[in-house]
Formats: structure tokens, C-alpha cells, sequence
């Protein structure tokens, strides 16, 4: 077991920057692709706890519409290079900005959240662990360059 552990040990974490990169970019993709116009303003509006009021002024300004595009291309962009390997750290740190900024929007504190039912720990703060991870682990091959 350990020998077929040890073989796949390599194929670890770039299998995670691609997954987790395949997700940013398609939460980027679908949002500029939705049949629906898409926007976060519903995340920011709802927003209640720490800057719950400058969240929801954003949601009713004029930027809003201009912060959809930036997190629809940024997401899209960023779930790229994750998956080809490219400026990974600028990419995880976009994603790990959006990814806290979305926690912080719609934390799971207080009860339903919108996608299911989570006690502080969700899927967004899963996934900026993993990109630290990818941030900041290296392989044997890297080290040696």
C-alpha cells in the first residue's frame, strides 16, 4: 500500500491546483455565461456581519455591476493558471481573496447561508486552506531548482 501511496504521492498536488482551479474558473465561466444576468449583488446586499453596511452600499452603488466583471473574469482567469501551472501564487491569491471575501459576505454563523447548512467551517474556507496548500508546499522537483 505504501509503495502505491508513494507513487502517487507526485500527482498529489497538482491534481488539487486543478480541481481547485477547475472550480474558480468555472464559477467564472458561469457567470458570465449564465442564461440569467448574473450578479453578486444578492451575497453583498444579504451581507450581516463584519462591514455588513459597506457590503450592502456596494450592492446599491453603481460598482457593483463593475465588481460582477472583475469577479467573473478574475475567477475565470485565475482558475486558468491554476490549471496550467501558471503564476500559481498570484492566481491562489486571487482565489483566496475572493473565497474569504465571500466567508465574510455570507459567513455559515447564522443558520442557512444559501447553499446548505455549515457550523463556521464551509466549502470557501476548505478551499482557501487547499490554495494555501498549493501556495506553499512544494515539490522535491521545485526545491531543487
Amino acid at each position: 500500500m505504501n509503495r502505491i501511496l508513494g507513487r502517487l504521492r507526485p500527482f498529489a498536488l497538482p491534481a488539487v491546483r486543478i480541481i481547485l482551479g477547475w472550480h474558480l474558473a468555472y464559477l467564472g465561466v458561469w457567470a458570465l455565461t449564465s442564461e440569467w444576468t448574473f450578479s453578486w449583488y444578492g451575497r453583498f446586499h444579504g451581507a450581516h456581519w463584519i462591514l455588513g453596511d459597506l457590503f450592502r452600499a456596494v450592492a446599491d452603488s453603481s460598482a457593483m455591476p463593475i465588481l460582477d466583471l472583475l469577479f467573473a473574469w478574475g475567477l475565470l482567469l485565475a482558475g486558468l493558471l491554476l490549471m496550467l501551472g501558471r503564476l500559481v501564487k498570484p492566481a491562489a491569491t486571487f482565489g483566496i481573496v475572493y473565497l474569504v471575501l465571500m466567508y465574510v459576505v455570507n459567513p455559515p454563523h447564522f443558520g442557512h447561508t444559501g447553499e446548505s447548512h455549515f457550523l463556521y467551517v464551509d466549502r470557501n474556507m476548505i478551499e482557501v486552506l487547499m490554495l494555501f496548500v498549493v501556495m506553499f508546499v512544494r515539490r522535491k522537483s521545485e526545491v531543487a531548482e
